[in-house]
């Protein structure tokens, strides 16, 4: 018996569709499997994995910490310096260009 990645166990299971959800991932296995259930992924940068190739990310940044340094960058410009928001992820969404960082 083949079992499912738990990615598409958990959206399958919760009825949320591809578009209903994304991934946070900061491996890129993590980006793989996320892709592979068709989920949209942001992508934080560890120090594991922080020279790592990463394809297809929706949006790539140090941490969710912190909203500078990302790509696609986030509007706001240094005054707004907090933690990354879900309106920002929402904006991201909402233009789903993808983005890599190539090793």
């Amino acid at each position: 018996m083949s079992e499912k990645h738990p990615i598409i166990t958990i959206t399958s299971s919760s009825g949320a569709g591809a578009w209903q959800a994304v991934a946070i991932e900061d491996s890129p296995g993590g980006v793989a499997a996320a892709r592979a259930a068709h989920l949209p992924v942001i992508v934080t940068t560890s120090g594991y994995f922080r020279t790592a190739a990463i394809e297809g990310a929706t949006a790539i940044g140090t941490g969710l910490h912190q909203r500078c340094g990302w790509r696609p960058a986030l509007s706001g410009g240094a005054h707004d310096d907090g933690p990354v928001r879900l309106r920002d992820i929402e904006g991201w969404m909402a233009q789903m260009d993808s983005v890599s960082r190539c090793a």
